[in-house]
Formats: C-alpha cells, sequence, structure tokens
C-alpha cells in the first residue's frame, strides 16, 4: 500500500474516547469478537464475500490509527482480507486458538486491525467440524458490527451491506454535528439532556448493599444464568404488554436495581446501537453508552418499573446517537467532589441479534477477564437456539458474589413476571 492509496481522516467521538481510557488507564482494550460455525460454505466463497465486504466497508480497511495531534486513522483504498486457516487436533484446541486470537494487540501502525481465522478440527464426536473466529480491534467495530459481519459471511449478505452507508461520512456528520471542544454551542441535543437529566449527573452512582469501597483488582469476575423463555415468548409478552423486549428486561434490572438499593430515582448507563437510519449495517465503533433515568414513586414495583423504563426509552430515541464524552461534557457538574472510589453506576446491555449456532461456547464458559471493571455490567443476549443468557461483569474487590447472585435471581423473577402478567 502506498501512501497516496490511503485517507487521513478524523476520528469517532467513540474512537477519540476509547483512546483517552486506554491513556489514563495505561491498559488497551480487549479486542472484539465473534465465533460461529461454518457448515457447508465453501473456501473460496467465504473469501469472495470477504473480499466484497472489505471493498464496501471503510472500517475493515483502516491500517492505522492515532491520537496524537487531535487523533486521525488512516483508511486504505484497497486492503487483502487478512483471513488465515489452522488446523485443530479437538475442541478444546480449537477454543484455545479462538482465546490466543482475542487476547494478542493488533498494531495501529500499518493495519488491518482485524482477522478472520477458519479452524478446521474434529466435534465432540470427531466428525469433520469448521469454526470460524473473526477478531477486531475495539478501535473499529461494536457489538452490532459483530452480527452484520458474521451475517454477510453466511448468508447472502452483498445486498444489504451496499445499502450500508459509509462510516466515514458518518464521521463527517457526527464531528460537525457535535464539535469536539465546543460543547457549549446550542444543538437539540445539548438542550434535551440538560432538561431529560435535570440537574443529576449522568454518571449517579447507584449504591447497592454489597458493594464496598476500595481499589479496583484488575480482574473482573462473571456471574452466568439462564433467563426463561424464548425469543418468540418474549416478543408475544413485550405485544401484550406494548413495549418492546428491550423495555421488560430494563423493568427486570431497574425494579431489582430499586429494590436493593432502596432508591426511587436512578440512572442507569445503556448501551445503544448509536445509529441513524441508513447505517444499521455499517461496520463500526458506533455502539454508544447512555445515561437513563427512571423516576417512579414505587419503582421497585415491577409494574411501576416497567412503566417508566418504556417511558424513559421512548424519550430518548431521537437522540440515541448523541455521543457518552459529549453528554458528560454538557451535562457533568463541575462542583461534584473527584475521586477513584465511590459508588458505581449499573451497565446494562440488551443483544437482541441471535447469532450463528455453536456447538462449542465460547464467552458463556468464561468466569474470570483481566480488565479494570468499576460499573456494575448487567447483559441478556439470545442464543442461536432463541433461549436468552443473563451474565453480570463486576469487580470481586468491590461487589460480592453472593450480592450479584440475588440480584441476578431478582432480574430473573421479575423477568417472569413479565412473561405471565397481562
Amino acid at each position: 500500500m502506498s501512501p497516496d492509496a490511503a485517507a487521513r481522516l478524523d476520528l469517532s467521538w467513540n474512537q477519540l474516547s476509547v483512546l483517552r481510557h486506554e491513556t489514563e488507564r495505561d491498559q488497551r482494550s480487549p479486542n472484539s469478537a465473534t465465533v460461529f460455525r461454518l457448515d457447508g460454505q465453501r473456501y473460496q466463497e467465504l473469501t469472495r464475500r470477504l473480499s466484497q465486504l472489505v471493498s464496501q466497508q471503510d472500517s475493515l480497511r483502516v491500517v492505522g490509527l492515532s491520537g496524537r495531534d487531535g487523533g486521525s486513522v488512516t483508511y486504505a483504498d484497497h486492503l487483502a482480507p487478512p483471513v488465515r486457516s489452522v488446523t485443530a487436533g479437538s475442541v478444546e484446541e480449537a477454543r484455545s486458538v479462538a482465546a490466543q486470537m482475542v487476547a494478542r494487540s493488533f498494531s495501529r501502525d500499518g493495519g488491518p486491525l482485524w482477522e478472520l481465522c477458519i479452524i478446521e478440527h474434529p466435534d465432540p464426536d470427531g466428525r469433520p467440524y469448521r469454526t470460524a473466529c473473526a477478531v477486531f480491534d475495539r478501535l473499529i467495530t461494536d457489538g452490532r458490527s459483530l452480527f452484520v459481519f458474521q451475517q454477510a459471511l453466511l448468508a447472502d449478505g452483498g445486498s444489504r451491506a451496499a445499502q450500508s452507508g459509509r462510516f466515514r461520512d458518518w464521521v463527517t456528520w457526527q464531528r460537525r454535528r457535535f464539535p469536539v471542544d465546543q460543547t457549549a454551542a446550542a444543538t437539540p441535543e445539548r438542550e434535551f439532556w440538560l432538561s431529560y437529566l435535570d440537574g443529576t449527573p449522568p454518571e449517579r452512582p447507584i449504591q447497592l448493599p454489597f458493594w464496598s469501597d476500595g481499589p479496583l483488582s484488575g480482574v473482573a469476575e462473571i456471574i452466568h444464568q439462564e433467563l426463561p423463555a424464548d425469543a418468540a415468548t418474549l416478543a408475544a409478552a413485550a405485544r401484550r404488554l406494548r413495549v418492546t423486549p428491550f423495555s421488560i428486561f430494563l423493568g427486570a434490572v431497574a425494579s431489582a436495581i430499586s429494590a436493593g438499593s432502596g432508591a426511587d430515582d436512578i440512572t442507569l448507563l445503556v448501551h445503544v446501537t448509536g445509529r441513524r437510519p441508513g447505517y444499521l449495517d455499517t461496520l463500526g465503533p458506533f455502539g454508544e453508552t447512555l445515561p437513563l433515568r427512571l423516576c417512579h414513586p414505587a419503582l421497585a414495583d415491577e409494574r411501576a418499573a416497567l412503566a417508566a423504563a418504556r417511558d424513559a426509552w421512548i424519550s430518548t430515541l431521537p437522540f440515541q446517537a448523541t455521543p457518552w464524552d459529549y453528554i458528560r461534557a454538557v451535562c457533568a457538574n463541575p462542583d461534584a467532589p473527584a475521586g477513584s472510589y465511590g459508588p458505581p453506576q449499573v451497565m446494562v446491555n440488551f443483544v437482541p441479534w441471535a447469532p450463528a449456532p455453536l456447538d462449542w461456547q465460547f464467552y458463556e464458559t468464561q468466569t474470570q477477564v483481566r480488565m479494570s471493571m468499576s460499573t456494575l455490567h448487567l447483559s441478556a443476549a439470545v442464543r442461536a437456539d432463541s433461549s436468552y443468557h443473563l451474565s453480570c461483569l463486576f469487580d470481586p474487590s468491590r461487589y460480592t458474589a453472593t450480592g450479584v447472585r440475588e440480584l441476578l435471581d431478582l432480574i430473573n423473577r421479575n423477568w417472569r413476571q413479565y412473561l405471565t402478567c397481562d
């Protein structure tokens, strides 16, 4: 690749935020990955689809990225897909190959910032099996992108990818709409968030009884649990209650958090796609974190929590492409005391896109991950078989595992209540 075959452009707010956090913590952000079964797809067809995707999606052609001098990203006009094949002797060895890929840091000066590996190995019964593992630097992807990437390789995703907006165009719009270092300028988003939060900080902490003060350990634990009912049952309950499936999960969490904390006015951090119309199937780091304020005098009650969740979600829908750091800059309280310790927020993530089938689980078997985790991170995701998986990521030096399990049990109970009530 020659210098004239690349374009050097601005970073997005999300990319700037990741780089800032990495500098503050002196720690690389974990890579993102998707692992899925390849069943019958020929290698030549996979590489053809992959080449088509790379040509259409800007983020797959990132070859350089830097936070220096205001930050910049370099896109190549053309890039050979970084795909390789390996052979493993067992499912365990295949899982080890995937884990090593996820743990490896990409060079951000000379790219690409992702790779795809096709692992050929026997299944538990000794039959031939192929697993694909695609790993991405956090600076070029988000959860929705992982799903779109996977589907583009497994199905005829060409037409959908061709209709995706360009990530570079998105960044241009975003930097113009939300000028960096000019957050005092009037925008509809600025006025909305100031009114919506009404003087409460976007990072308002939540005091839970199983939290204790202290430094971060640098290792986060994960507790897993099953949620009852499949995607069709949850969707039917949502239609009956006139809410979205996400609102059901959010209501279940809000009720449990309110019951545990005794608070009837809370602010949860919520992961959203952060995308405007026309960019749902564009690859890139669009995902945003929003402060969702839920307020009700009986918030611990499941019905009240569901109503609060529905209203909060609907009110923020037109403004969910607002960068998190922009909201923080606009709404942060300058008089708030500084400190590295204190009750953190609760973060919520709901993933409604079912991944491709995989006969061995990769992430759901993890019980630890090496990272600094200040928030209590609750996540629900639908699997390929339409069942739901609930997990909580937390720092064991700040939260007790017993308390986390009790919270998950309460969320599970609330979820069940929504499935049966009218």
